[in-house]
């Protein structure tokens, strides 16, 4: 990958420091996969320019690390932490027996 990108997809994961790990999985692989993307578009649009100059011109177009993390954070006020740590107790051997969807299932 362009060192650029590198730097970038950095920065944006200091951004979104304190975050859901997975929000920040997501949000880094969705930058990602929309980078490399738009680098592509970038080079077949402009086979003369060099990859340093469409990564600047590609990452204009996405946005500052600040302004990008932050629709991510508050789409993430909106989604419940899904890697977050509960205070409950994993299943035990006869919480199948207990379990509805368990006797649905094998009936």
């Amino acid at each position: 990958m362009i060192k650029l990108l590198e730097d970038y997809l950095n920065a944006f994961r200091e951004e979104l420091g304190g975050s859901d790990r997975a929000t920040v999985q997501d949000t880094l692989s969705d930058a990602e996969d929309h980078l490399t993307a738009a680098m592509e578009t970038e080079m077949s649009e402009h086979p003369v320019g060099s990859e340093k100059s469409a990564a600047r011109s590609v990452l204009a177009r996405f946005g500052d690390t600040a302004e990008v993390a932050g629709h991510y954070r508050m789409v993430e006020k909106y989604t419940p932490p899904v890697l977050a740590s509960r205070n409950r107790k994993g299943p035990s051997f006869f919480g199948v027996i207990t379990e509805p969807s368990a006797w649905a299932a094998f009936l």
